[in-house]
C-alpha cells in the first residue's frame, strides 16, 4: 500500500479545466437594454411639417434699372448708442439696462422660457429612481400562535418613453424656438427703450435750451417794456399809451412761453425717470448740452433686404412661427401609439447581512404600448 501511494504521488497531476465564466446579471440586463434602446433610436422619426421660410410670391428679376453698385456689407453695431460719444447718455443706458422694470419683466420671461426648455429636454431622457424598503408581516394560526416574516428590498427602476414619432423632439424644438423668440423680444425691447431714452435725452437738452432762450427773451422784453413805460411817463415826444400796452403784451407772451417750456421739461424729466426705473422727479436737468452729430457722408440709394435679418423683432416673429409649426408636429404625433420601456434591478431577502449578494438579485423588464381610441375628436381638432 505504501508503494502504491508512492507511485500515485509521483504521477503528474493533470490541470483542471476551467468552466466558462457566467456573465454578470447586471451586464446581461444592460446589454439587452442597450440593444432595445438602440433599435428604438434608429427607428425613430419626426412627423409634421418642418419650419421653412416661405418663398417670395413673385419671381424677382435678375437685374434692376436702379441697381446700386456692389459694396461690402456694413458691420453690425450692437452698441450703437456709443457712437454718439455722449458720456451722460451712456450712463443713462447702463441705468436703464439694469433698473428698467419693463426690461426686468422681459428678462423674467426669458428665464421662464429657458426653464421650460430645460424641462422639455429633461423629459426626453430616461427616468431613474431608487427605493429601499423593510417589511415585517405576521399571520395568526391560532389564538396564541403567530408567525413572523421579515423582508428587505432595494430596487433601481428605469423608465423611458420612446420618441418614435418625434413628439418629444418637436416639443423640444418648439420650446427652443420660444426661448430664442423671448431672447429676440428682449433685445428688441432694449433697442426700443434705448431709442426712447435717446429721444428723452435730446428733448431735455432742447427744452433746456429753449427755456434758457425764453428767459433771456423775457428779460429783454421786460427791459423794453420798462423803457417804453418810462418814456411814456416822462412825456417823451412820440411815445403813446398803445406802445406801452403792446410792450407789456409782448412781455407777458414770453412769460407764457417760459411756463410752457418748464412744463415740457418737467414732463420729459418724469418720462426719463420712468425709463430709468426711478421715482418721477428724481433726475434734475443737467447743464451739459447734447453733442451735435455730424451727418453721414453719403447714404446708399438702396439697401439689401437681408439687413432685415438684423432686426430682433422680425427674428422674434419668425421664431414664433417656428414654434407654432413644431406644435403641429406635436399634435400629429399625439395620434400615434406611445411606446414605454421600463425595468428594475434590485435585491430582496429576509436578512440585511447577505442582502447585496448575487443570490438575492431580482429584476424585471417591461414594454408597454398605449394608443388612444376615442377622445371626442379633440386630437384631430388640434392638428
Amino acid at each position: 500500500s505504501s508503494a502504491a501511494s508512492d507511485v500515485y504521488k509521483r504521477q503528474p497531476q493533470r490541470p483542471r479545466k476551467r468552466l466558462p465564466r457566467r456573465p454578470s446579471p447586471f451586464l446581461m440586463i444592460f446589454s439587452r437594454c442597450s440593444i432595445i434602446l438602440g433599435t428604438a433610436l434608429l427607428a425613430g422619426c419626426a412627423v409634421g411639417p418642418d419650419p421653412v421660410r416661405p418663398p417670395l410670391p413673385v419671381d424677382l428679376p435678375t437685374a434692376f434699372n436702379n441697381a446700386a453698385p456692389a459694396s461690402s456689407p456694413s458691420a453690425a453695431m450692437p452698441r450703437w448708442w456709443e457712437q454718439i460719444n455722449d458720456p451722460q447718455f451712456n450712463g443713462y443706458v447702463s441705468t436703464l439696462l439694469s433698473s428698467n422694470l419693463t426690461l426686468q419683466e422681459a428678462g423674467e420671461r426669458v428665464s421662464q422660457a429657458r426653464e421650460r426648455l430645460n424641462i422639455k429636454t429633461g423629459g426626453n431622457l430616461p427616468s431613474i429612481s431608487a427605493d429601499a424598503a423593510a417589511r415585517r408581516n405576521f399571520t395568526t394560526n391560532g389564538a396564541p400562535d403567530r408567525s413572523y416574516t421579515t423582508a428587505y428590498s432595494a430596487d433601481l427602476n428605469v423608465s423611458w418613453t420612446l420618441d418614435l414619432f418625434g413628439q418629444r423632439g418637436r416639443t423640444i424644438e418648439s420650446s427652443e424656438a420660444s426661448f430664442l423668440s423671448a431672447q429676440a423680444e428682449l433685445e428688441a425691447l432694449q433697442h426700443t427703450l434705448i431709442a426712447e431714452l435717446l429721444n428723452r435725452r435730446v428733448a431735455i437738452a432742447v427744452d433746456t435750451q429753449l427755456l434758457k432762450l425764453a428767459r433771456q427773451n423775457a428779460a429783454n422784453r421786460e427791459t423794453l417794456y420798462l423803457l417804453v413805460k418810462r418814456r411814456y411817463d416822462l412825456g417823451t415826444r412820440g411815445s403813446d399809451l398803445t406802445d406801452v400796452y403792446l410792450a407789456k403784451e409782448n412781455y407777458t407772451t414770453v412769460q407764457a412761453d417760459i411756463a410752457q417750456y418748464e412744463r415740457q421739461l418737467t414732463d420729459d424729466l418724469y418720462r426719463l425717470d420712468l425709463l430709468l426705473g426711478q421715482t418721477p422727479g428724481t433726475t434734475t436737468p443737467d447743464p451739459v448740452s447734447f453733442p451735435l452729430l455730424t451727418p453721414p457722408p453719403s447714404a446708399p440709394t438702396s439697401l439689401p433686404a437681408n439687413l432685415l435679418d438684423r432686426r430682433p423683432d422680425l427674428r422674434a416673429s419668425e421664431l414664433r412661427a417656428r414654434a407654432a409649426t413644431a406644435q403641429v408636429g406635436v399634435a400629429i404625433a399625439d395620434l400615434y401609439p406611445r411606446f414605454n420601456l421600463g425595468g428594475s434591478l434590485g435585491v430582496a431577502g429576509s436578512s440585511p447581512s447577505n442582502l447585496f449578494s448575487t443570490d438575492q438579485l431580482t429584476g424585471s423588464l417591461l414594454g408597454n404600448i398605449t394608443n388612444r381610441l376615442f377622445a371626442g375628436g379633440a386630437p384631430v381638432s388640434y392638428t
